[in-house]
């Protein structure tokens, strides 16, 4: 856990980023959440959103389909918008970007 050997978080910024395969807002959340557990942080000094691509929601890191083509998904970027404003609202990012 990286909160173990700072001593201060005000030294640091962390970062971290929402991968392509969380776009719904209760997915977002989700990755925040994630990033925020395996650093040992209660809050993200800036979350970025830079891929403009949509994978299909999985485990996969870039889910195929049986003949090995990318499966992409149908959620409106204004979805993954307001996951990532989600977040800001509950605390959990200072700053966000979406590039």
């Amino acid at each position: 856990e990286l909160k173990a050997s700072v001593e201060k978080r005000a030294n640091l910024e962390i970062e971290s980023k929402c991968w392509c395969t969380y776009h719904s807002p209760e997915q977002v959340l989700l990755s925040n959440k994630e990033s925020l557990s395996k650093l040992g942080f209660d809050y993200l000094d800036l979350y970025l959103r830079h891929w403009p691509t949509r994978f299909a929601e999985s485990i996969e890191l870039m889910p195929r389909d049986e003949s090995g083509k990318i499966i992409f998904s149908d959620v409106d970027y204004v979805e993954t918008w307001q996951g990532i404003e989600d977040c800001y609202n509950a605390g959990l990012v200072s700053l966000f970007i979406y590039c």
